[in-house]
Parts: structure tokens; sequence; C-alpha cells
């Protein structure tokens, strides 16, 4: 499935809220790798989105932050967004919709589940 970085960095408070429930072990183990291949592919755009910062910006010494100049804001802007709306394929990890059905989670929850699973649950019209 081809999700983009955006929907990748913006997803990991809910999935990380959703792989610690318990579940099954089969079930277990596809979200571990699942969550093993998110975390590398998170870590990767987390640390381009920071290099781009840099690469932009200036430390400031009181907040220990780098801050975009002011004269690349826009550039800045620009690259990050093409970071974001950029895709990957995540492979098929065998984890659908109906794999979560048991828990209870939320319905911000279940829309995050929707951009990475297919959804194979029945909903009432």
């Amino acid at each position: 499935m081809k999700v983009s970085n955006g929907v990748i960095y913006s997803s990991q408070q809910n999935l990380i809220k959703i792989a610690r429930l318990d579940y099954p072990g089969l079930t277990s183990l596809k979200i571990k790798k699942f969550m093993d291949k998110y975390s590398a592919e998170l870590k990767t755009i987390d640390s381009v989105r920071t290099e781009i910062i840099k690469r932009n910006g200036e430390l400031d010494k009181k907040t220990n932050q780098f801050v975009v100049k002011k004269a690349k804001e826009e550039s800045t802007i620009k690259e990050i967004n093409e970071l974001f709306e950029s895709e990957i394929e995540l492979k098929d990890f065998g984890l659908k919709l109906s794999s979560f059905i048991n828990q209870t989670i939320s319905a911000a929850d279940i829309e995050v589940l929707l951009q990475f699973f297919d959804n194979d649950v029945e909903s009432d019209k």
C-alpha cells in the first residue's frame, strides 16, 4: 500500500496507542512487524525534515532549537511539503481493519488505520 510521508509523520501517536493494545499472538506479531517498518520510515522522514530545517536555519541559543531564516522560509516550507507529499510503498503485513475490531478504539484511530490497512469491515448504511 502506498502511503505519503505526511501521513506516516502525522500518524505516530495514534499508531503507538493502537500498537500498545492486547491482540492475539499472530496479530501481535504482524503489528510488531508493521511497527518496525513504520518506525524506520518515520525515523528517516524526521531525519530529512530536521536536516532541511538545520540547513535553512540558525540555532537559537536561548531555546537550543533551529529557527528558519526569514529569507528561507518559503523555500523551506516547499521542501518540507515535497518531503511530506512523496509516497512510499509499505509492505502488506496481512493486517486489515478487522484485525483491530475487538479493541476499543476511537474514530480518529480508525481514520488512521484506514490510511494503512484495507477496510474489510462492513458498516451499517
